[in-house]
């Protein structure tokens, strides 16, 4: 299991040489190695990804251990290799400590079609 504490407010960004874009989203929310440090450590109420073209999409975050699976809509083309960056926009408060943390983040890719210019 590996756990990705992030401050408040954080960013986290991830960029693929490739043409791919993100269909999917999964998220253990929290750090869920126990009951007790998921309760103690903030947890994502919302987040927002943010491919670099300005497209951007809101997750709202319930507040569980559970895996959650966040549906993104296709991109059909792009131009060039796009970097996806997600920003803590909210928080479920922690009982003793400022940090937020995600158990798991993972991102489901698909390829897609290149934009050639005329």
């Amino acid at each position: 299991m590996k756990e990705e504490i992030l401050k408040n407010g954080g960013f986290s960004n991830y960029k693929h040489d490739t043409y791919f874009a993100v269909d999917k989203v999964y998220i253990e929310n929290g750090f869920c190695k126990s009951k007790e440090l998921w309760l103690n450590n903030s947890r994502v109420k919302k987040m927002e990804l943010t491919y670099e073209d300005g497209e951007s999409y809101i997750l709202n975050l319930e507040d569980n251990m559970k895996m959650q699976v966040f549906e993104i809509p296709h991109k059909t083309t792009i131009e060039k290799p796009l970097e996806a960056a997600f920003e803590i926009l909210e928080v479920y408060e922690g009982t003793k400590y400022e940090d937020t943390a995600l158990t798991t983040l993972h991102m489901n890719f698909y390829p897609i079609g290149i934009s050639t210019a005329i």
